[in-house]
């Protein structure tokens, strides 16, 4: 990744489009969140830290509704 100062400097070194063809391993992710989800204690206290952690994979795969 390259930085040009000719245009403002992004804040991240990565872009939208590229994680979202890494589609496989962000289901992957939405699925064991959602297991974990369902399966466990919703008094659990990791409970919201997964619902973050599946709102941040449906954003990286451009899903912005189901994020």
């Amino acid at each position: 990744y390259k930085d040009t100062f000719t245009r403002l400097l992004p804040f991240y070194n990565f872009s939208l489009d590229q994680t979202a063809t890494q589609q496989t391993e962000l289901d992957s992710v939405i699925i064991k969140t959602n297991n974990g989800i369902l399966l466990h204690d919703l008094r659990n206290d990791w409970v919201d830290d997964m619902y973050l952690l599946m709102g941040q994979a449906y954003f990286f795969e451009k899903k912005f509704d189901s994020a």
